[in-house]
């Protein structure tokens, strides 16, 4: 669901931060990212008509075991929602804009009060790929309304 309609094509982000790239890699939409963004350059420091050097807009880290993605990515707004628009038509379905969860309601008595992330992504078979670890598995419990 996105609240906002279609055709939106500013950003309210400068970028993908290392733990978004991380639900990327889970959802199997990180392949895609690279050609549609890239690392922040550098900034030019002025005095005038004077350069002064190039910098950094922020800090640079290498990737560490627990954190595999360094640094932040950056991707427009616009090319986010259309990669993960693509990966939900691959899953037979789409965004659905104009729209907001005001509340949910079980359906059935017989309906279990939680949905892990694999169904919410659209699963109705099969498990999870192998790269899924058990955290991503785990059958998170909803509100009922």
């Amino acid at each position: 669901m996105e609240r906002s309609a279609p055709g939106f094509q500013g950003s309210r982000g400068a970028g993908l931060q290392p733990r978004t790239r991380e639900i990327f890699e889970d959802l199997g939409v990180l392949d895609t990212v690279p050609a549609a963004g890239g690392t922040y350059p550098l900034i030019m420091r002025w005095d005038g008509d004077t350069p002064l050097g190039t910098s950094d807009i922020m800090e640079r880290s290498d990737p560490t075991p627990d954190r595999p993605y360094g640094e932040m990515w950056m991707l427009p707004q616009v090319r986010t929602m259309e990669i993960l628009g693509a990966h939900l038509a691959e899953l037979g379905t789409q965004i659905d804009f104009n729209s907001e969860l005001t509340g949910l309601t079980q359906p059935t008595e017989d309906a279990p009060p939680y949905a892990s992330p694999w169904a919410l992504l659209g699963h109705t078979e099969g498990a999870p790929p192998p790269n899924w670890t058990r955290q991503q598995t785990t059958p998170r419990p909803l509100t009922w309304g």
